[in-house]
């Protein structure tokens, strides 16, 4: 019996604690509401997911209804989990409201024509299942957004500590969902406990790694730059970069940057996302699929794979997926469109 009300404790303080989670997170970083919004409804989801089990391990009884709101909150986690990872690759906030509405509409729809009340045999032999295998596929995208990180990993490369976060994430909710899924054929508390552990592991990793920041990076926390001296750093910062081409060396990082301007890195990262509004890979990123549009048409002897590695990217698929992200279309297709409309002239 005490294990029992061990066990309860311990996934109840989870739930409790992702909730108020999902609150800090939502209103701690206005500037970065959209994805601070979608995180927040990542836990928001999770947290449902969590307590919905809880229930249903302790009382015994519960309402198809309340079953039926845990599974839907299940299959949207892996619809944010994507969001989320797009809008940290500088996904536009349209496409991803649009997809998370639509997933939500979908959801919503489903479960008021087919209620679980209403259907409890298609819901435990049908409904459950796909939306177990619709999250499935999330998370196989949600991993797929993250191959880069991945691969840097395995190869030993550093990693910032926002690739860090994702990959914890990441890895924390697979973790998660496989409790919960491990816990149809063994005990159904697995997934709560599981969740549980995973979520305060992951906390004391986060404010662990928080505290390793310089401290010279803490001290300039809600310091913004004076306005002439951005623009100062601003100039001297494209002057830099577009003079001596660095956005064509593969291993340039913010570090180095911040070096060769003689400005300590995190002021560099401050001037980059308060005052130009962009992240250091974008504002990198940027130059690198310009000077590959001008090399597109250029040098018709060399292959778009040559190109890419020409203008600093590690891999072809990250080069494609970046200019068509910054570009709205393929590098074939824009050196098409481009060679079309000088024939036609």
């Amino acid at each position: 019996m005490l294990s029992r009300e061990i066990l309860f404790f311990f996934s109840a303080l989870g739930v409790f604690n992702v909730f108020l989670l999902a609150a800090y997170v939502l209103f701690r970083n206005v500037k970065a509401a959209s994805s601070s919004f979608i995180l927040s409804c990542i836990f928001l989801c999770m947290g449902i997911r969590v307590g919905v089990s809880c229930i249903y391990f302790f009382e015994h009884e519960i309402s198809r209804s309340l079953i039926q709101l845990g599974l839907s909150a299940h299959v949207l986690m892996g619809v944010f989990l994507v969001e989320y990872l797009r809008q940290k690759g500088k996904a536009t906030l349209q496409s991803s409201m649009a997809h998370i509405g639509i997933a939500g509409l979908i959801v919503l729809l489903g479960g008021i024509l087919y209620p679980f009340d209403l259907y409890p045999l298609m819901w435990d032999f049908t409904i459950r299942f796909s939306l177990h295998i619709v999250l499935t596929l999330y998370l196989i995208g949600g991993g797929f957004l993250l191959r880069e990180s991945v691969r840097k990993f395995f190869q030993g490369q550093k990693l910032s500590l926002e690739e860090k976060g994702n990959l914890l994430l990441y890895v924390a909710l697979c973790a998660s969902c496989l409790g919960f899924a491990i816990s149809l054929f063994t005990t159904y508390i697995l997934g709560p406990v599981l969740f549980s552990f995973i979520f305060y592991i992951s906390i004391i990793w986060y404010y662990t790694h928080l505290h390793q920041l310089p401290k010279a990076s803490k001290r300039y926390n809600g310091k913004k730059i004076e306005d002439e001296k951005a623009d100062e750093l601003i100039e001297k910062l494209q002057q830099k970069v577009e003079a001596g081409q660095l956005f064509l060396q593969p291993k340039l990082t913010l570090e180095g940057l911040a070096k060769q301007l003689h400005i300590p890195r995190h002021q560099l990262s401050q001037l980059l996302n308060d005052n130009l509004g962009k992240s250091y890979s974008l504002f990198i990123n940027e130059y690198r699929i310009e000077y590959a549009k001008a090399l597109l048409l250029q040098e018709e002897n060399l292959s778009i794979e040559a190109i890419a590695y020409e203008v600093g990217f590690n891999s072809k698929s990250s080069f494609y997926s970046i200019f068509k992200k910054l570009s709205g279309e393929t590098p074939a297709s824009f050196k098409s469109r481009q060679l079309l409309q000088h024939s036609s002239k």
